[in-house]
């Protein structure tokens, strides 16, 4: 169990590693984030949604150091190993500058498909400080959900998204006008 926890502190710590740390979860893993320090608080399920969660929290931040410790393991069957840990969270951010949290958390891995996977997790924010105080937090969305609304994961690609059917629509026109165009020129060539 401690290979597996050392694992997932390592991807954490390794910038170009943090889109892997889904991997560490099983398909129907279930991740809550809670605390009174604020924050992102709420349930995310499955390894997708997971993965939406870290890349718009932690996958934002441009430098990160994560320190497991006090780790502690309960064998609960063969194929269910809980285990309880703190992590230490400091890192840089654009928004906030330099910040740090303390995190109580709880984890229950499972042997699915020959790899011990997390199926459960909750992470209680003890303590979140940040340089810079402008509303937000480290991690983009919990400015929504200190304002009282639900994280939105995609609202910073709100943009993107809605001009994408328009780009596309020009894309293709410019390219039928181009093959109208080459057309014309050969058939005019082919008149003269």
């Amino acid at each position: 169990m401690t290979a597996q926890i050392q694992a997932f502190q390592a991807t954490f710590n390794n910038r170009s590693q943090i889109g892997q740390i889904p991997n560490f979860y099983t398909q129907s893993a279930i991740v809550v984030w809670a605390g009174s320090a604020g924050g992102e608080v709420g349930t995310t399920s499955g390894r997708g949604n997971i993965g939406l969660l870290f890349d718009a929290t932690v996958g934002k931040t441009t430098s990160l150091q994560v320190t497991i410790s006090n780790v502690k393991t309960t064998v609960v069957n063969s194929n269910t190993v809980n285990s309880t840990l703190n992590i230490l969270m400091s890192g840089q951010s654009t928004v906030l500058g330099k910040f740090n949290a303390t995190i109580d958390a709880s984890q229950s891995w499972v042997v699915q498909g020959g790899q011990v996977l997390i199926q459960s997790e909750t992470w209680d924010y003890i303590s979140l400080k940040a340089q810079n105080n402008v509303g937000a937090t480290v991690f983009p969305q919990w400015g929504l959900q200190l304002t009282g609304n639900p994280p939105n994961l995609a609202q910073e690609h709100t943009l993107e998204w809605n001009l994408a059917p328009f780009l596309g629509a020009a894309i293709y026109v410019s390219i039928i006008v181009m093959v109208i165009v080459v057309f014309w020129v050969r058939f005019r060539k082919t008149k003269k």
